[in-house]
């Protein structure tokens, strides 16, 4: 039967670094909310939209034919991470052995890093680079008025081919974020999401982390919703799908202090529960932060440390282990139930004594019953170290995107080769496995195998 759409917006299946159960995990199962502003810029100018999330719902890229046939689309516009790009293209080489008049679109921060290097597969039509719902909206106008390429070429945020080369349009200033649509949830199944309360407040990142690819999407430029809007999307989340529990999903939620201490007021009366990203600096501060946040309904705080070495520390955040840890104590001390510190291994200045100071904090941090995820650097396209890698003196050993994620290494370091990375990292997860207990993740510490990791990174 079909159920003809102008556009099918579409997430990738799972990488196969990540087991089917990983969408069982609350953290790892929200809905496409990018994807869907997209769609919610499209139905606005009255475009049909239909979206599929492989990556919550399951299948393979050769599903996709079965909903072209479904839906018969002008155009297919697929959503991709770095990891997950090989993914995209897959899809995409489907769509063309069934429907070749289909245009064929990728974006995310990976098109957005590297447009060039996606077309240089032929079936890849065109890439959205940065936010996508002005671009998608001005390109299904231009595709439905027949525009040429040249006309194409003035459309800001586009990349896509010109005889032997690539066209990269100007690029899209970013939006003001009030202008952006809220999310089309109406066109998944939410009952099928742990995370239904999901929410962005706010894009772009003030900060400049040599490792991060982010600002390369959203830019450095910190925009958020006015609250009014914020707390009329929880109402709307609330009223509609019965959600009281809400996760702000974004780089950071803290930077501002007037604008959540503005929203905490909004949400005084509203006993709804929630949780968002912080950092160590915006609490430190402004103190007054932690309280009137919790008052509001916060429980749960998600914190880049990154490291445990000082030095490493003084280089990357501004901010020292006696403040992340003082911190960690007036959050716990001040009601937040869930505190999440994730850490990176593989800086430039990381040795083995470095990283014996990470493990430190980590068993710190988890005495007081945080959760402490660990990672090794990933030289994410866009990020200033896989721009300018010789900069940090990094040798990147592998340009196949399927390997980039978190939990293998293909860097080198000035101090630590690939193959000791990666074993540094196994034996690190092993120490903090060893601290997990049944219950509330505090657990006691096998000491044991704590100091036969901190022997095994002495040994140098």
């Amino acid at each position: 039967m079909s159920e003809k759409v102008d556009v099918l917006l579409l997430t990738t299946p799972r990488p196969p670094h990540l087991s089917p159960s990983a969408v069982q995990v609350s953290e790892n199962s929200a809905p496409p909310l990018g994807l869907l502003c997209v769609a919610a810029a499209l139905e606005e100018a009255g475009f049909s939209v239909a979206v599929y999330d492989f990556y919550q719902l399951g299948g393979k890229p050769r599903d996709v034919a079965a909903l072209v046939a479904r839906y018969q689309p002008r155009l297919i516009g697929v959503s991709a991470l770095t990891s997950s790009v090989h993914l995209a293209l897959a899809m995409c080489r489907h769509v063309k052995a069934v429907a070749p008049d289909v245009v064929t679109v990728i974006g995310g921060p990976h098109a957005t890093a590297v447009p060039e290097d996606l077309l240089s597969h032929p079936e890849v039509d065109f890439v959205v680079r940065g936010e996508g719902e002005q671009t998608a909206v001005e390109l299904m106008r231009a595709l439905r008025a027949g525009r040429d390429r040249s006309a194409l070429s003035l459309l800001p945020g586009l990349a896509f081919r010109e005889g032997r080369g690539v066209v990269l349009t100007p690029e899209r200033p970013p939006m003001d974020f009030d202008q952006v649509p809220l999310p089309a949830r109406h066109l998944v199944p939410m009952e099928r999401y742990l995370q239904q309360g999901a929410l962005v407040s706010s894009r772009g990142c003030t900060y400049r982390c040599w490792f991060c690819s982010s600002v390369t999407f959203n830019t450095h430029r910190y925009r958020y919703r006015s609250n009014a809007l914020v707390v009329a999307e929880m109402d709307l989340l609330c009223d509609r799908f019965g959600v009281r529990s809400f996760e702000f999903i974004e780089d950071t939620f803290t930077c501002v202090p007037e604008r959540v201490l503005g929203l905490c007021r909004l949400l005084w009366d509203r006993e709804y529960e929630w949780s968002c990203q912080a950092t160590i600096p915006d609490l430190e501060e402004h103190p007054e932060l932690i309280a009137a946040m919790v008052r509001a309904g916060c429980r749960g705080l998600f914190f880049g440390i990154e490291s445990g070495n000082d030095q490493v520390l003084k280089k990357i955040k501004r901010m020292s282990r006696r403040k992340v840890i003082d911190t960690i104590d007036r959050a716990r001390g001040e009601g937040i139930r869930h505190l999440v510190t994730s850490f990176i291994i593989g800086h430039p200045w990381d040795t083995r004594e470095t990283i014996a100071d990470t493990l430190s904090l980590i068993l710190e941090l988890r005495s007081r019953g945080a959760h402490t995820p660990v990672s090794i650097l990933v030289p994410f396209p866009g990020s200033p170290i896989a721009k300018w890698p010789e900069r940090f003196g990094i040798t990147i050993h592998s340009r196949n995107w399927a390997e980039y994620h978190y939990n293998r290494a293909l860097i080198s370091t000035p101090h630590l080769r690939r193959e000791e990375l990666e074993e540094i990292y196994f034996e690190l997860l092993e120490a903090v496995t060893a601290t997990y207990g049944p219950k509330d993740g505090r657990g006691s510490l096998s000491r044991s195998r704590v100091d036969a990791s901190l022997e095994f990174l002495a040994k140098g």
